[in-house]
């Protein structure tokens, strides 16, 4: 029923996250001294993941050896897909279609949906917090917009990216062992599309065009033809059209 003898997969969703997680993997961040000179630029390690594994991985520490244990080096971020939505707001015809004379392929018409992410961010202080949402906010009011080469008929789809809300949390909770991190929570949605499967179509291209115009005063057989003109060429390799006139 559902095109289950020829699978597809235009890899829509995929380049939506792709597309979202590269937006955040070139953010730095500087520590400075006393003085207000710079010592250390980091740059911040992104992975797709819940935000449960990253709590688990703040609790949890590493073995080196068996005498000796590290803990995950913060800032660190993470995000993963939320939840998925039809977006009814941007729905067209369904049954309109996209053609492409050149490779004779077709599409029927996109579907919208809105994915939403969660961004999140563990540091060890409040300033590495605060630096690193100063480097992302300013980019979204409150949308930030990539194009995205979706398939051989879609090549230039913008797909905006909405941020919703920033939540930070600070966590205080356990003894005074206990490591302290600020955590915070980015919303976003991303208005995306998705796609059906290509095929080929039944669409020939015109390989002769002719018009000839008479006078009209009888019969055609009996008129005196005005004109002649068209086009012609190879429809098998596009090639050799031309144009002609005969009067």
């Amino acid at each position: 029923m559902f095109n289950r003898f020829e699978p597809f997969y235009n890899e829509s969703m995929r380049k939506t996250v792709v597309a979202f997680g590269s937006l955040f993997n070139q953010i730095y961040f500087n520590r400075k001294d006393s003085s207000g000179n710079t010592v250390e630029t980091s740059r911040v390690p992104l992975i797709y993941g819940p935000k449960e594994k990253f709590i688990q991985l703040l609790k949890s520490e590493s073995g080196i050896t068996d005498t000796t244990h590290v803990k995950i080096n913060l800032p660190r971020m993470g995000f993963e897909i939320t939840s998925m939505l039809y977006d009814s707001n941007r729905k067209l015809n369904r049954m309109n279609q996209k053609i492409s004379t050149s490779s004779l392929s077709s599409s029927f018409i996109e579907v919208p949906y809105n994915i939403n992410f969660g961004l999140y961010l563990f540091c060890r202080n409040l300033d590495d917090n605060l630096q690193i949402i100063e480097q992302i906010l300013p980019y979204f009011t409150p949308d930030f917009t990539v194009t995205l080469n979706m398939n051989s008929l879609n090549t230039h789809v913008d797909v905006p990216i909405i941020l919703n809300s920033v939540n930070v949390v600070e966590d205080y909770e356990g003894d005074f062992e206990t490591r302290r991190a600020v955590n915070t929570v980015f919303d976003f949605t991303a208005k995306t599309y998705i796609y059906g499967p290509i095929k080929q179509t039944g669409v020939y291209i015109i390989e002769d065009a002719n018009v000839r115009i008479y006078d009209g005063e009888d019969t055609v057989a009996n008129s005196i033809k005005i004109q002649d003109f068209g086009y012609t060429g190879d429809s098998a390799t596009l090639s050799g059209i031309t144009y002609y006139e005969n009067p």
